[in-house]
């Protein structure tokens, strides 16, 4: 209450110990916003592994903020973003998302908030800039596959990022939102969850000052992967129709966009065989997307998450 914004930083992670390290480290280097009243909550969503603990431990003699770890047994992307929404929900206002495999940008959170705070917004989200493991091959910096698209800060956006986002508690309490479980393990929870609360009315916006910064691993940085990313992404977004506007809604507007999107990637993979591999690996993407959707009108979700987070 008053001008005090009580902020709960959540962190999900599994068996990410440097990256957990690194995030952390990170986010001492945070300007706090005027008035705010911060705290940092991760949850372990492998109660076996101790390294969660042992580094919020460690941290204690240089983290600026108080840091409490709580453990989710059930795995997935949904369930500990559940726990630490239980676990904020009394105490904080507003909850600011972000991955064990990123860190913040000094100025991260002091946006998000400043935007929030001039625009009234119930959720407020930033882009995702990659940072490689090694150099990347010419073709993928050419793409920005891994770079979201730039767009004005305050302006209304209709989804956003789990690892990149301020939300209002009050307004997920008040329209008893959560993660779903049946998307914890296919991928796509985020945009399930996101769809439900633009759908219970949240003012949502973007902030292109508030960045935060994601490992790319080698073994994401290839074709193969880049093209897997779009037919599971296709196959969610079509499971998300189906769950929110039912079978029939969901397999007419996926099957003919399917329909246009793999037109539009043969097309362009074709072009890139004059054009070179950027537009090759763009087509294989509009390909994976099309095939996704058009999958999700039959398949059940995938469970890639399982094993690779």
């Amino acid at each position: 209450g008053g001008l005090t914004m009580k902020i709960a930083i959540c962190i999900s992670t599994f068996r990410r110990p440097q990256g957990l390290h690194q995030l952390l480290r990170s986010l001492t280097a945070i300007t706090a916003p005027t008035g705010a009243d911060i705290t940092c909550v991760i949850v372990n969503n492998d109660p076996d592994d101790s390294a969660p603990q042992d580094i919020a431990s460690e941290a204690a003699a240089w983290f600026p903020y108080p840091i409490s770890v709580h453990h989710e047994a059930t795995r997935g992307l949904s369930a500990p973003r559940n726990c630490a929404l239980g676990v904020v929900a009394e105490t904080s206002e507003w909850v600011a998302f972000i991955d064990d495999d990123s860190t913040a940008d000094p100025e991260w959170l002091a946006q998000l908030v400043q935007v929030q705070r001039e625009t009234g917004a119930d959720v407020v989200t930033g882009p995702v800039v990659p940072r490689y493991e090694s150099t990347p091959p010419a073709w993928l910096e050419q793409g920005n596959f891994f770079l979201t698209n730039p767009r004005p800060t305050k302006s209304i956006v209709t989804s956003a990022y789990t690892n990149n986002v301020l939300i209002s508690v009050a307004f997920l309490e008040q329209h008893r939102l959560r993660f779903d479980l049946r998307f914890g393990r296919s991928g796509g929870e985020d945009s399930h969850f996101f769809a439900r609360v633009q759908r219970a009315g949240a003012h949502m916006v973007w902030c292109q000052e508030a960045i935060v910064f994601d490992a790319v691993p080698d073994a994401r940085a290839n074709a193969k992967w880049l093209f897997r990313r779009q037919v599971r992404t296709g196959n969610s977004r079509t499971q998300i129709t189906r769950d929110l506007h039912g079978l029939a809604v969901a397999a007419l507007s996926s099957g003919a966009k399917s329909a246009v999107w793999i037109v539009a990637g043969l097309s362009e993979c074709l072009a890139g065989c004059f054009l070179g591999k950027t537009h090759r690996v763009q087509g294989l993407c509009k390909l994976g997307w099309g095939f996704g959707l058009a999958q999700g009108i039959f398949a059940p979700p995938f469970e890639e998450y399982i094993e690779e987070r």
